[in-house]
């Protein structure tokens, strides 16, 4: 099987984080790497099949060459696809945590299908693109408990985190989920506390900050590749700074997935000018602890010079 390890299992990377903290271009970035593939937000595989969604590539997901011939590998049809690759709510949302758990400890028939699926999925990915290592970017916690129980997986989660303040304003720019600071400190506390829980007791996780990512780039993508136990002959850079991508096929994810050629790496830090003092204030409030553990004070703006 292609991709498979040593012992028979699929390389899954898990991008972890919130929303709005650099997953897309990272994993885009990641695709480029001989032996690496970015399949998206497998949690709306199913969703997007059904619905006609776009693949990053133009064309709807049923009929990308790739995502076809995933689905005719793993199901019996489409059908059984848009069936099968249908979570229930309340795996992902976290306040729904002890249902998910209960449903865990008495081996509960539809979600032991899903996990199975997932598997499938995976599996299917690598046979098709002939990827040695799938990079998996649906971010939320629960869902990354899932893949790492689901069978013939090798799964390694890269744990993607951002300042707090950025996300306030990252989210209000789009209206993420109507969050306030508060809700987002809160958020920001539970799903990386979470993450660190459920992955961090192991060799296979790895924290990156999304500063450290924008400010060095290429020694990022390096030490995710060797987190995944890769040695690609080179990376696709064009200088420290600047990316070239080509055409992909991410099933579903962010606008971002569709951009290819020569990207350069800039961070966003418009927040710094633009986020209120009281938010500020109540964002960090929320988030405290966890964002100190990671570096982000309130009195330091440039998260860079904390680290």
């Amino acid at each position: 099987m292609a991709g498979a390890t040593g012992d028979g299992r699929v390389k899954v990377l898990f991008i972890a984080g919130l929303p709005h903290t650099g997953s897309t271009i990272l994993a885009n970035i990641l695709g480029e790497v001989e032996g690496f593939f970015a399949a998206g937000e497998l949690v709306y595989l199913g969703e997007s099949l059904e619905l006609n969604g776009l693949c990053s590539c133009g064309k709807p997901t049923a009929e990308c060459e790739i995502w076809s011939n995933v689905v005719r590998r793993a199901f019996r049809d489409e059908r059984d696809a848009i069936e099968r690759m249908r979570p229930e709510r309340s795996w992902l949302v976290a306040r729904q945590l002890p249902r998910l758990m209960l449903q865990e400890r008495h081996e509960n028939e539809r979600l032991n299908r899903y996990r199975q699926a997932l598997g499938d999925v995976c599996r299917a990915t690598a046979d098709v693109t002939d990827a040695r290592v799938v990079i998996e970017t649906t971010k939320r916690p629960s869902f990354g408990r899932l893949l790492a129980s689901a069978p013939g997986l090798d799964v390694r989660v890269v744990h993607l985190i951002r300042d707090p303040r950025a996300l306030v304003h990252s989210w209000a720019r789009v209206g993420q989920w109507g969050a306030g600071p508060l809700e987002i400190g809160a958020t920001f506390s539970v799903w990386h506390e979470l993450t660190r829980r459920w992955h961090g007791g192991n060799g296979h996780y790895l924290p990156v900050r999304y500063e450290d990512f924008m400010h060095r780039p290429r020694d990022v993508i390096q030490q995710i590749v060797e987190h995944m136990d890769e040695a690609p002959r080179e990376l696709p850079f064009e200088d420290d700074r600047t990316v070239r991508l080509q055409p992909n096929h991410v099933c579903s994810g962010n606008q971002n997935r569709f951009r290819h050629g020569l990207i350069e790496l800039r961070s966003d830090d418009e927040w710094k000018t633009r986020v209120s003092r009281p938010a500020a204030l109540a964002v960090m409030t929320t988030s405290w602890p966890l964002r100190r553990k990671w570096g982000y004070r309130l009195r330091e703006r440039d998260a860079s010079r904390a680290a």
